[in-house]
């Protein structure tokens, strides 16, 4: 943005001058398209290997520890479970490196090859990117369910892909419970640790002999198929060693299909849209292209919070991982002071991880309106009216692609305080169009 003249640099032309319907792209890739980041980056398989060898140490999945998890019931007598939070900790590149090639083996070791398919049904946390990098290595194809679906749409998805291994939350194991008798392939469901460390677990019993593997046993046992620590991993290591000749080195081609991501299910059965590797590679490349003249990819940091069983938070997540740029995990329950999930007078995500980027949809920045918006109304009629002027002047200065450096720091700083932490800059959007 200018400060001082208006903006008439042009961003978009049409693809076809001629033709009035033509699509519009970005002028810097006008006649050049681009579909990926780097010539070394063909699909999905190779994003681990390139950061891996970038930046090792370098931080990267960050996530909020919950200390305890009280229920406290609201003035309408519901009962909202409150989380008592600790502060962000990180695991560097090399670290999460090193996870996914033993979860990418333990995988393997349940008999799987190139092409097969797993599903994950869980709600967004960083186990969920862990995974499916594993998953991806492999060639693998990944199956996705929303979390939030229900029972007769999980039911559905799981048998109409056909797996054979779903990958879940632990706390969602009992909504799989309900429906394991009536799926016809599932022999494994590895699930994620629960949000609450010191909680025992307890799994059901299934009619149809599922095996409950946790995701660190997985883990685990890849690990140990490497190294060979015991008879059970002597065992594991004859088989890993042929494998590693036969599959452990194969990797997927750009044209294979990466992930079959299953719909939310609005208009009645979710349906499962099929996805290649080159698809995805080419979103988060057209992210990328767009962010990297705005961020610092040292310092910035990255809040995920949106569904990754929808393909504008996946591919944002698998950008920011290629970027090397700190993500810190949320949820729109912890998400900002006021979400449902924080006690009064507690912090949400937002004000303790401060992130420099975030991914929203327009339902998101209705409710973010509307709480600045109930502020503005509860102070004095001189600050409301003093708001609303100085707002539609930003207002027509953004229009015409102008800065307002003097407003943004008596006013809009402050705001960027109060609700997205203070230090937010880039916020992309998508799902819908804007208002």
């Amino acid at each position: 943005m200018t400060r001082g003249k208006t903006n008439e640099r042009i961003r978009a032309a049409r693809v076809e001058p001629s033709e009035y319907e033509s699509a519009y792209r970005a002028i810097e890739v006008l006649q050049n398209l681009q579909t990926r980041p780097n010539e070394s980056i063909k699909t999905l398989a190779d994003i681990p290997d390139y950061t891996f060898a970038h930046h090792p140490e370098k931080e990267t999945f960050g996530v909020r520890q919950i200390l305890d998890i009280q229920d406290e019931q609201q003035t309408n007598g519901k009962i909202f479970k409150k989380f008592i939070l600790g502060e962000y900790k990180f695991q560097t590149f090399r670290q999460i490196y090193k996870r996914i090639e033993n979860i990418g083996r333990g995988l393997l070791s349940l008999n799987l090859t190139l092409g097969d398919k797993i599903l994950i049904y869980s709600e967004t946390r960083y186990e969920w990117l862990l995974t499916a990098f594993s998953a991806f290595r492999h060639g693998l194809t990944l199956v996705t369910l929303y979390s939030t679906l229900g029972e007769d749409a999980i039911k559905y998805g799981i048998n109409q892909s056909k797996v054979k291994i779903v990958i879940t939350s632990y706390e969602l194991i009992p909504k799989l419970k309900n429906i394991s008798d009536e799926t016809e392939e599932v022999r494994y469901i590895i699930y994620f640790p629960p949000i609450l460390k010191t909680e025992s677990i307890k799994l059901p019993e299934t009619k149809n002999n599922i095996q409950f593997i946790s995701l660190d046993q997985l883990e685990l046992n890849g690990s140990n198929a490497l190294i060979g620590l015991n008879l059970n991993s002597i065992f594991l290591l004859i088989i890993i060693t042929y494998l590693d000749e036969d599959i452990l080195k194969q990797r997927p081609a750009e044209t294979d299909t990466a992930v079959i991501m299953y719909t939310s299910g609005s208009t009645g059965l979710p349906k499962g849209v099929l996805i290649r590797h080159e698809n995805i590679i080419a979103g988060m490349t057209g992210q990328q292209s767009r962010l990297l003249s705005m961020v610092n990819v040292d310092t910035d940091i990255y809040i995920a919070y949106l569904p990754l069983a929808h393909i504008l938070e996946l591919c944002c997540e698998i950008c920011m991982y290629y970027l090397g740029i700190k993500s810190g995990y949320s949820s729109p329950q912890t998400l900002t002071d006021q979400s449902t999930g924080i006690k009064q007078g507690a912090k949400g995500d937002l004000q303790i991880l401060r992130p420099h980027l975030m991914i929203t949809v327009p339902a998101i920045l209705d409710r973010i309106h509307k709480a600045i918006n109930e502020k503005v109304n509860q102070s004095n009629y001189f600050r409301r009216s003093l708001f609303r002027i100085a707002y539609n002047r930003k207002v027509k200065k953004l229009e015409k692609g102008l800065n307002t450096p003097r407003l943004n720091k008596l006013i809009f700083n402050r705001l960027n305080q109060i609700a997205l932490g203070g230090r937010l800059r880039i916020m992309m959007c998508g799902g819908a169009s804007l208002n």
